[in-house]
């Protein structure tokens, strides 16, 4: 999640223009960064039951040397992952994408992504 460059160059991928065609292999490129999308702000409980305990996510749980890095602590709460996407805009690019797509497997990851990212930017906003 620390790599800047990379991130801001996945979400260009996903930026809409008409003037871009409309091929399969332009879809195939933005459905493989939805997939990336969906890894980086994926997290064990989906349901609803442990969404209050965000800030449990820890490093104890997983077998990751780490030092004292605060920072890369961090990074291993998926709340703070996709916050971090979504103030990158990937977002609002993939809902964007997802309003102009007529492929059905890209419209179901994008809207399994856009829900992973909305659980939490609706909680962070309340």
């Amino acid at each position: 999640m620390c790599n800047q460059g990379l991130l801001k160059k996945l979400v260009a991928f996903l930026e809409y223009s008409e003037r871009v065609p409309d091929d399969e292999d332009h879809w195939k490129i933005r459905l493989s960064v939805v997939w990336a999308v969906l890894n980086l702000s994926w997290r064990e409980e989906t349901t609803g039951s442990d969404l209050d305990n965000d800030d449990d996510d820890s490093a104890e749980d997983m077998d990751v040397d780490a030092g004292d890095g605060s920072e890369f602590r961090r990074f291993l709460s998926p709340k703070n992952r996709a916050l971090r996407l979504i103030e990158l805009g990937f977002y609002d690019a993939i809902r964007t994408l997802n309003n102009h797509c007529t492929i059905s497997d890209f419209k179901e990851r994008a809207r399994m992504a856009i829900f992973n990212l909305v659980l939490y930017e609706n909680k962070n906003k309340s």
